[in-house]
């Protein structure tokens, strides 16, 4: 197992717990439920530490964490409606945000956490805990444990917005960059493959053969010789003049430009 995958792994136990939390309180033992609870809610945490520490991050573990995050969320979420019923709130405007994050891993847009998530997951976690053990303790219902209770879940739902609002927002981002990609590429004439560029580049002589290798090079070549100005300077021979005025800065300083002279 390599380093790399420790997180994933610590993701899957979140997925695994997670099921476990409700039963298991629900059968009486609140103890054991409580310690799943805070063991599974720490996951999220630490998974999410050593990936940025280890540079480990991925689009299918960025999906596999908002998997687990959301089966915490849903089934605790659930389970704490039975004694606060604007639990559905949260609930509503998490489904919100998993559809969102899932439209962008079908599309492959890459969404970053933002800081608003990390907290909004941190009141949430606090939220149905609290609910879970009023629930399950049969707890009587007092002003204190009510205004906590409706305190913790208006701030949640102003943090389920804003998360919202910023993951809508990066994947039209991500959507209008992918659009502009594509227009960029349809707009190039006449696109040729690095094996046409090369055959081209070779009808010329070189000081150094790794320019064969240079991507500026093929930039270049693909982008502004070929096919705009080939023909052109096949008959003029100008090849010289034009790198030493429109190309040179393309170029590193410890390399040559093209000569005029063709190999024969």
């Amino acid at each position: 197992m390599q380093r790399k995958d420790i997180p994933n792994y610590i993701t899957g136990a979140r997925i695994i717990l997670s099921p476990l939390i409700v039963p298991v309180m629900w059968m009486g033992a609140i103890e054991v439920g409580s310690i799943l609870f805070i063991i599974t809610a720490l996951t999220d945490f630490i998974d999410g530490k050593l990936a940025r520490k280890w540079n480990a991050w991925s689009i299918e573990g960025k999906y596999l964490d908002t998997i687990a995050d959301k089966e915490f969320a849903f089934l605790t979420l659930l389970a704490g409606i039975t004694y606060t019923p604007v639990l559905i709130i949260p609930l509503l405007l998490e489904s919100a945000i998993a559809t969102v994050s899932t439209l962008s891993f079908i599309k492959k847009y890459k969404i970053e956490s933002a800081i608003i998530g990390k907290v909004k997951t941190g009141f949430l976690s606090v939220t149905t805990g609290l609910t879970l053990l009023a629930t399950f303790l049969s707890l009587q219902s007092t002003s204190l444990l009510e205004f906590l209770i409706f305190f913790l879940t208006g701030t949640t739902v102003l943090l389920e917005l804003g998360t919202l609002e910023t993951y809508i927002k990066h994947y039209y981002m991500e959507k209008q960059k992918r659009k502009q990609q594509e227009m960029t590429v349809t707009k190039q004439p006449n696109h040729l493959s690095d094996e046409v560029v090369l055959d081209h580049m070779k009808q010329f002589t070189f000081y150094q053969s790794k320019l064969f290798q240079n991507p500026k090079m093929m930039a270049l070549y693909r982008d502004k010789l070929i096919p705009e100005k080939l023909e052109t300077l096949e008959t003029k021979n100008q090849i010289g003049q034009l790198d030493s005025k429109n190309n040179c800065n393309l170029l590193t300083s410890d390399e040559h430009v093209l000569t005029k002279k063709k190999v024969p």
